[in-house]
């Protein structure tokens, strides 16, 4: 049965020996953990060990790990079909229930957030691409753009992603048009639904907008949206995240997602918090943090529905044990 490790008695045999034997076969990944199953708040991993996830994929488990009612939508949709190549009729169900959320003359959807920027980008001139974080450069990178790299103001770009807030300088809002750029593309996969209902920049104040997989709580997809522009043709998704995504946005306005009162972290360790993103103060390393049964990678966190003041205060406690102030 899992519970949350103690420090002292941490053990992690099992996925020490399943990371070595992955990585024989090159597959690798940032973390020293394999993972049995995803609930709630909650990672398992192999050994036995629980954690309290706050990185939560990037923040686009919103709703947590497997919630119960979103897994029985997305079961369902798989049940009527996992193939893309045709249209399906929860495509228009779709357009209806996004349309609530955002105004917009085009949307396209993809089955995940690098084909969305792949496809964007295909339909755009060629340039110079700019961006203002490094997690942006890395979507650029795996989307094949090569020609990207960290915006300086100072320079002309045919491009430019940027995201609302700047997660290197504690949550301050990015002012796209401090860049020189012929396009500006928000992109919101960190950002859409944490502080209040929908965008953070909305559609008609932006050229493009990128939304990625917390519109289905965590799952790979992706919808591009203009209130001015044309978008791409985008790709045809699958019914089942067709579904996850209608079934997903419907639960965060039945839930009042855009009025959540979030928890607060303790003002000792953040340098930031905005809604339910969180800026730790000095970076912390995350195997250490994994024994006191935490998963946070770096400095930026992410409150999900499902996050307790027990979570809260094991959060605290382990920050307090690792900086020496416990």
């Amino acid at each position: 049965m899992s519970d949350f490790p103690d420090p002292l008695k941490f053990k992690d045999n099992l996925s020490r020996r399943f990371t070595e034997k992955l990585n024989s076969f090159n597959i690798r990944s940032p973390y020293p953990v394999i993972i049995n199953k995803e609930k709630g708040a909650y990672l398992y991993d192999i050994d036995g060990n629980k954690y309290a996830d706050f990185h939560l994929n990037h923040g686009s488990a919103i709703a947590g790990h497997n919630h119960k009612t979103l897994t029985r939508f997305i079961k369902n949709g798989i049940s009527a079909g996992t193939e893309s190549g045709m249209m399906n009729k929860f495509h228009t169900r779709l357009i209806a229930t996004i349309s609530e959320y955002f105004r917009f003359k085009s949307v396209s959807f993809y089955n995940c957030i690098s084909s969305a920027v792949a496809g964007l980008l295909s339909g755009l001139p060629a340039g110079t691409i700019g961006c203002t974080s490094n997690y942006l450069s890395d979507i650029l990178k795996t989307a094949g753009a090569a020609n990207s790299g960290i915006a300086i103001r100072d320079n002309d770009y045919g491009v430019l992603f940027y995201e609302p807030l700047d997660f290197d300088n504690n949550l301050e809002p990015v002012d796209p048009m401090g860049y020189r750029a012929k396009v500006r593309i928000a992109v919101e996969n960190r950002t859409a639904f944490r502080d209040g209902v929908g965008l953070m920049v909305k559609p008609e104040n932006t050229d493009f907008s990128i939304c990625g997989n917390i519109l289905a709580n965590g799952m790979d997809c992706a919808a591009v949206m203009s209130a001015s522009r044309e978008t791409p043709m985008g790709e045809l998704i699958p019914v089942y995240k067709t579904i996850a995504i209608n079934e997903t946005l419907k639960f965060y306005k039945r839930h009042g997602l855009g009025a959540k009162e979030w928890n607060r972290i303790p003002a000792r360790h953040i340098a930031a918090q905005k809604g339910s993103i969180f800026i730790l103060k000095p970076p912390v390393d995350t195997a250490e943090l994994m024994k006191h049964g935490v998963f946070l990678s770096g400095r930026i966190g992410f409150l999900s529905t499902e996050h307790t003041y027990h979570d809260i205060r094991r959060l605290s406690h382990a920050l307090d044990s690792l900086s020496g102030t416990e």
